[in-house]
């Protein structure tokens, strides 16, 4: 039965009066559709159900054939073994690597593995035996202890006359002084004052110089370098050089050529020097052999030498041990009297070479002279007053 509902006014709180409200029914016909579907669904899940359990008998039973066939034909290097025609039969396959140093094992489902065998070392895909160095580096070395798949690099091991350290082999480079002198060798971060040493990786190419101390000189190189010039040494192995140097002899203090000249002319010298005219002197290194060159002036003749040259050669040569003085004397030609009735030829070796003052104050009238460039005839010689 309906009961009616009061209802109050939200302001007021008055009651309203009483609505019916009324309930809605359902019928079979709005039930209708919604028991077509569910029956629809069940009859679609017994069908589905039905099907599967058909699609799993058919794989189990292809399942089941198939373990029929499987075997093990006990060889470790087939797969997929099967029964055929009674007999166990597998796939064969190989695990050989083609490395001398590893052991090759199937594992009997067609994989392998690979064992390094013992004292070796596998690196880089190359074999190599145990205490085998790197090619060109000794202190690179297959230790299957430490690695047998990468190089070991032992500190003090011994290479090339030297030790290994941090995989690289370093030698000992020794430059000794040798010599009475002294001096520096010089290199890349090398200065060596005396006898020093300096440890080089292998393979290192050092150049060397020398310098001589003032008072000694550099006469060359001994041991792993020859000669005097600059000196290379690739280190390919533990080397010595040394380095000669002597002491020079001290040096005698220069010398001084002094030239005296008379007359109108020059004297010049080689080496140059004395140029007098100008400069009648000069100092010369200690044992310098010099040369002098005497030229007269026009009209003028060269008569001769004194002191440390003589003879009347114009060319004349004095070897500086000491202080050398040297004089040369220019004077005009002399006019020699022809004595008559003697022969033009005849020449008194007597006669006085120098100038007579009495016959050069006499007139040319009252003397005859030869032309110039006639050979000049002298008389035996007269009394001077």
């Amino acid at each position: 039965m309906e009961k009616p509902l009061r209802l109050r006014h939200p302001a007021t709180g008055a009651k309203d009066r009483a609505v019916r409200v009324r309930r809605p029914r359902i019928g079979l016909r709005a039930l209708l559709p919604a028991l077509v579907f569910i029956v629809m669904a069940a009859l679609t899940l017994s069908t589905g159900a039905q099907g599967q359990i058909e699609v799993q008998v058919q794989v189990q039973a292809q399942v089941n054939e198939k373990q029929t066939d499987v075997c093990d034909d006990g060889r470790r290097c087939t797969a997929n073994d099967r029964l055929i025609d009674g007999a166990c039969t597998g796939e064969a396959y190989s695990c050989h690597d083609d490395l001398d140093c590893t052991n090759d094992l199937c594992d009997g489902a067609g994989g392998c593995r690979h064992f390094i065998a013992s004292g070796y070392c596998l690196i880089d895909e190359q074999c190599h035996q145990e205490d085998a160095t790197l090619k060109g580096n000794a202190c690179r070395v297959c230790d299957p202890n430490h690695s047998n798949v990468a190089w070991h690099a032992p500190s003090g091991r011994p290479c090339l006359g030297g030790v290994c350290r941090d995989g690289s082999c370093m030698v000992n480079l020794s430059v000794h002084r040798r010599g009475s002198g002294s001096g520096v060798v010089l290199g890349r971060r090398m200065l060596c004052d005396s006898d020093c040493r300096v440890e080089l990786p292998s393979g290192t190419r050092v150049r060397l110089t020398a310098e001589a101390s003032r008072g000694s000189q550099f006469e060359g190189w001994s041991g792993a370098c020859t000669g005097a010039a600059e000196c290379v040494i690739v280190m390919s192995a533990a080397s010595t050089v040394a380095a000669n140097f002597t002491r020079k002899a001290p040096s005698a203090p220069p010398v001084q050529l002094i030239v005296e000249k008379t007359g109108n002319g020059v004297v010049t010298s080689f080496p140059a020097g004395v140029d007098c005219g100008e400069h009648c002197w000069h100092t010369f290194a200690h044992g310098t052999m010099v040369t002098l060159y005497a030229t007269p002036l026009k009209g003028m003749e060269f008569r001769g030498w004194n002191g440390g040259c003589h003879g009347r050669s114009r060319e004349c040569s004095v070897e500086l041990r000491a202080a050398q003085m040297v004089s040369a004397d220019f004077g005009k030609p002399r006019r020699r009297r022809v004595i008559p009735g003697q022969p033009a030829s005849s020449v008194d070796p007597r006669a006085d070479p120098r100038p007579d003052p009495i016959a050069d104050s006499q007139d040319d009238r009252t003397s005859p002279t030869i032309a110039d460039g006639a050979e000049e005839q002298v008389g035996p010689p007269r009394p001077r007053p």
